[in-house]
Formats: C-alpha cells, sequence, structure tokens
C-alpha cells in the first residue's frame, strides 16, 4: 500500500496492492486498490493520529489487518479475489488504541486485473462536520441511500412553509465521499420529467439497490400516479405498468417500509404502503387500504390489505433481524391524532393486545413528526408533537419481553441542562444501540426554535428508561431534513429548513455524523 499527500483533498492517496493468494510482484498476479480519503473542509481529521489501522474484509475469510505509520511508503497484504469486500480505514491515536477518525467503502470487487477504485470519507468519530451542499435547496423530500454509498433525493420544494411548499425540486444524487451533487443536466444525474416532480411521497430503497417511488401530489396539489423505480447501475428511473390502477390508490402522506414477509420458513423481501389521503385535490379523506409490493417480482401482490384505523402522517417500522412483523404508530384520523397503534404479520393488520402489568396497547402520547426506530426486540417512539407543543416522551414497543408484551413508557430521570424536546428531529441508532437525538424543531405552543444542541439516549428495556446525555452540537439549527444511514455506516443529513434573515427557509446544506 502506497502512500502519497494530495493537497487538492487535503488527504492522503492510497494504492494498495492486495496480492491474491500469495504475495507475490508479478503483473497480472495482483489485486490492487486505489483508495482515495477525502476530508470534510472543516475538519482537521488527522489531528492527534499517530498510526493507521487499514482492514480489508473478505467475506468466507479471516480480515486482514495492518498497523501502518502514516508515512508508510507502502504496505502488500495476501488475499484473494473475492466479491463484497470492505476496507476500513481508521485513525489511531498515541496509545494505539483509540479511534480518533475513521472511514469505510461501500462493498466492492477484488480481482485480478485493474484496481478496484474507491472513494472514501475520513472523519473525526462522534462528531458532526457539514459537507459540500446539495445541487438544490428544498424541504418535504425524501432521500434513499444506495449500495455504492451515494444517496437519491427525491421530491420537495425550495419555497414556502410546510403546509404550502412552491417550486418543487428535481431529483439528484449525492456523492457523500466526493462531497458533490449532480445538477439537473450532469453526467449520472437521473433524467426527470417535469410533471413527476412530488412531495407527500415515499422512498424504499430495497436490498438488491433499486428505489421504489410511491404517491405524493404535484404543485397543482393533484395526486401523482405514476409509480417509479430507480436503478443506481443506469441511473435511470422507470416507471411500473405491471398492475391495475385501480386497485393500487395513489396516495399521500401515506407511509411505506421494507420488511420481510414471511414464506415458509425464510423471509421474502417486500414492501408495506398504508393510509395516507386519497381523492382530487379539495376532496381528500383518509384511506385505510394497504398494499404490499414484491421486490423480486417488482409487481403488488396484496392489494386487499386493510389498516384498522385510516391515517395520515404516521410511521410503518419493520422489526430486528429474525422478525416479520411492521408497527404502524401515531398520526391523525378524521378525529384528530392517533394513540392506537397496530401490528402486520403479513396477513393482516390488528390491534395491539397488552399482556403485562405496565403494558398499553397504544401510545400514552399520540404525536406526529415523531421518529420511530427499530430495536433488536421492538420499536422506539421517540419526539415529535402533539398538536400543542414538542415533545420527547420516549416510549418502547416490545414483544415476548419480560416486562409483558405491549408499550411501554421510559422513565427518563433527570435530564441534562439544556435538554429540549423536539420535532422535526435527526435521530438514529448508533453502532452502540444508543441513539443519536439532535437538531429538530422547539414549539412550546406559541413560538418555533430550531435546534443544533444534540443528545445520545441510552434505552435500558429491562428497566423501562431511557437515559440522555448531551454530546457534540451539529453546528447549525436545522429541522425537518432527511436522515440518510449510509451503507459505509455514517450518518448523512440534508436539506429541511435553517434560519434566515426572512425567517426559516429550505436548506441545501449536507451534514455527516460519523458514529
Amino acid at each position: 500500500m502506497r502512500f502519497a499527500r494530495s493537497p487538492l483533498l487535503a488527504g492522503l492517496i492510497m494504492l494498495a496492492a492486495c496480492g491474491c493468494g500469495e504475495v507475490k510482484h508479478v503483473p497480472g498476479k495482483q489485486c490492487a486498490i486505489d483508495l482515495r480519503i477525502h476530508t470534510p473542509p472543516d475538519q482537521d481529521t488527522w489531528e492527534g493520529v499517530a498510526s493507521l489501522r487499514v482492514t480489508i474484509e473478505i467475506p468466507g475469510t479471516e480480515s486482514l489487518v495492518s498497523i501502518v505509520d502514516v508515512s508508510s511508503a507502502e504496505l502488500v497484504l495476501g488475499g484473494s479475489p473475492a466479491s463484497s469486500v470492505v476496507l476500513t480505514i481508521e485513525g489511531l491515536g498515541l496509545d494505539g488504541q483509540t479511534v480518533i477518525s475513521s472511514g469505510r467503502s461501500p462493498p466492492f470487487e477484488l480481482s485480478e486485473g485493474d484496481p478496484a477504485e474507491l472513494e472514501v470519507l475520513f472523519a473525526r468519530k462522534g462528531e458532526f462536520t457539514k459537507l459540500g451542499d446539495l445541487g438544490h435547496a428544498r424541504f418535504a423530500h425524501a432521500a434513499a441511500a444506495l449500495p455504492d454509498g451515494r444517496v437519491l433525493f427525491f421530491g420537495g420544494a425550495s419555497e414556502g412553509e410546510r403546509g404550502s411548499p412552491k417550486n418543487f425540486r428535481p431529483p439528484e444524487i449525492y456523492d457523500p465521499a466526493l462531497q458533490t451533487s449532480c445538477a439537473a443536466d450532469d453526467a449520472g444525474c437521473p433524467d426527470f420529467p417535469e410533471a413527476d416532480r412530488r412531495v407527500g411521497h415515499t422512498l424504499t430503497a430495497t436490498p438488491q439497490g433499486r428505489v421504489l417511488v410511491f404517491g405524493g401530489e404535484n404543485e397543482q396539489g393533484s395526486l401523482v400516479e405514476p409509480i417509479l423505480l430507480f436503478d443506481p447501475a443506469t441511473s435511470t428511473f422507470r416507471e411500473l405498468g405491471n398492475y391495475d390502477p385501480a386497485d393500487v390508490e395513489s396516495r399521500t402522506k401515506h407511509a411505506a417500509v421494507l420488511f420481510s414477509l414471511r414464506d415458509g420458513a425464510e423471509g421474502r423481501d417486500t414492501i408495506l404502503v398504508a393510509g395516507g389521503e386519497i381523492g382530487p385535490n379539495g376532496q381528500r379523506s383518509l384511506t385505510a387500504s394497504a398494499l404490499l409490493f414484491d421486490v423480486l417480482a417488482e409487481t403488488f401482490t396484496r392489494t386487499d390489505l386493510s389498516l384498522v384505523h385510516p391515517r395520515h402522517d404516521f410511521s410503518l417500522t419493520s422489526f430486528g433481524p429474525g422478525r416479520h412483523d411492521v408497527l404502524a404508530a401515531g398520526g391523525l384520523s378524521a378525529n384528530g391524532l392517533l394513540d392506537s397503534c397496530e401490528l402486520f404479520d403479513g396477513t393482516v393488520f390488528s390491534n395491539i393486545t397488552p399482556s403485562g402489568e405496565h403494558a398499553r396497547g397504544g401510545l400514552l402520547t399520540p404525536r406526529i413528526d415523531h421518529v420511530a426506530i427499530g430495536t433488536d426486540d421492538g420499536v422506539l417512539i421517540i419526539g415529535g408533537d402533539n398538536s400543542f407543543q414538542s415533545i420527547d416522551a420516549p416510549e418502547i414497543y416490545l414483544a415476548d419481553a419480560e416486562a409483558g408484551s405491549g408499550f411501554f413508557v421510559l422513565d427518563t430521570g433527570e435530564e441534562p441542562a439544556g435538554h429540549e424536546a423536539r420535532r422535526g428531529l435527526v435521530a438514529a441508532r448508533l453502532p452502540n444501540a444508543d441513539i443519536l437525538y439532535a437538531a429538530g424543531e422547539a414549539y412550546d405552543g406559541f413560538e418555533d426554535t430550531l435546534l443544533s444542541s444534540a443528545e445520545l439516549a441510552h434505552i435500558d428495556q429491562e428497566a423501562l428508561s431511557a437515559s440522555f446525555s448531551a454530546t457534540n452540537a451539529l453546528g447549525r439549527q436545522i429541522a425537518f431534513a432527511s436522515v440518510s444511514l449510509l451503507t459505509t455506516g455514517g450518518l448523512l443529513i440534508a436539506g429541511g429548513f435553517v434560519n434566515s434573515a426572512d425567517g426559516p427557509c429550505a436548506s441545501a446544506e449536507v451534514w455527516y455524523y460519523n458514529p
């Protein structure tokens, strides 16, 4: 592995040679990796880094690990050609143990012949940092992480308020490593018809890398009928046509989630779409209808499903590995906020029957604009708006836990100074199972305040408690941004609202958090 400084990138360019089988420097008998490391412009990722730990993970074999000095000239690791290889580089402190900065590649092919060309973002651990902007400022958009580490941004508007968006935006693809986004006419930017710009839609990524675009409404307020499938390999959208439009109603403010549908002893990748609003502009009504989309067959296999309660602006969340359930929580009915929640078992939606002394069949605090995060044993509900003010009010749904089954309110104990309840927040489960709880909007019933503060929430399921601790702030007051968990392990936060001299406005800013 050869190292060379790159002033342009303020980082390193590395050429890693990986001998295929035995380590031999024979032309045509080596696997090679061209690794270009990119660093955030406002972050000194090399401060305190004394050495680098380079790990090459090859499926089915023991990982190749080497500790090298930053000034080393070459490193050769023995290995074999393989698919789905992942390279991680970690900057270690003087003690040789503390990881100060890190970066990780998306899965790639390691083979003889041409080198594998990798672009890796190298950032400090546990910190937010600003990257290059999106091509378009936008809010009310959706985002989907792609297998190659990039992110598809679809829909949204650059002007207006949450309830009255204007100037709808085209899709774009953002590369966190290069910190650039394609503009409408750039190579690699998806070609897209103007009539299909929308808000109120969903974007659902599949394990195969494709992305389903469903529902929404256009700038004239009409529901958008075309259902699209995006293929990142060709950067193109394809309109689906192998279904009966009478059975698959166009809708907005619905929810969608990828889950594993029981199929014998194994699961089958399926997208569940449910709820929302249907009907012509000005005559909208709530719907309880739900649909199943088979990812491999690329068609709808069930169109006769129904929620127990029609609702919109709610969450659908799948459970951890080994389970095939989906939880519908929160949202609005025709009569206001819903506390009732439902489980979908692959066949039917049903109300939750609680068991256990403190278990409930629904939310103690009904809400919208919340975050629902799947855990190993259930789903955490946190943050949002109860129609009067912002809340955190963490609650967790547990299935077959020692305390019982159903919803449990989590005791938050003493909260850190400056703790803020928030809606439109940034939240995600980190590798250590803690929850990042950041940014968003504090609303006290009278005024809105955008936030930049961040906290970590530790959930103790056995004790039914949640403890908050302050951590590094985001660096910008921002709310209702999209949050994407990248295949490289980091979080990409983009768009939403930021403050300006004229009040909150659509943002083109992109922020990155390295867990």
